[in-house]
């Protein structure tokens, strides 16, 4: 799944500007799966399968827990759940009634939402930061 989802952002983005298994700090295991450099600002993307919609809510609490520092929060990150079964719609629902709301810059997508949200974001044209 992760590498649809990094050949997806490469074709976008360009190779020099997604980088797989960004590290926040030396401990190797503060880490998200994606960080991505572009003209509009980085962001980063975790990447998971939940098996249904009650593994998604513990699959979320527990990024949500992993996100919870303060240079976690440093940058823009998606929760990507691949499971084409669970829609948009059932994510958005599922964070509104959410008891721990997601954080300012967190948001929870599903493959199509995503791919929605790449397209409008605007890739370096080169190592310069030219559009």
């Amino acid at each position: 799944i992760e590498k649809t989802v990094y050949e997806s952002l490469i074709k976008h983005f360009g190779k020099e500007f997604v980088h797989r298994e960004y590290f926040f700090t030396d401990d190797k295991r503060t880490r998200a799966d994606f960080f991505v450099y572009d003209a509009t600002g980085e962001f980063c993307v975790d990447v998971f399968y939940p098996s249904n919609k009650r593994n998604l809510i513990g699959c979320l609490n527990s990024k949500l827990t992993k996100y919870e520092s303060k240079y976690m929060k440093e940058y823009p990150v998606i929760f990507l759940q691949m499971n084409e079964e669970i829609g948009q719609n059932n994510l958005d629902e599922l964070v509104k009634n959410k008891k721990r709301p997601l954080q300012k810059g967190q948001y929870l997508m599903d493959s199509k939402t995503f791919e929605d949200f790449i397209s409008k974001r605007t890739p370096y044209k080169d190592f310069t930061g030219k559009r």
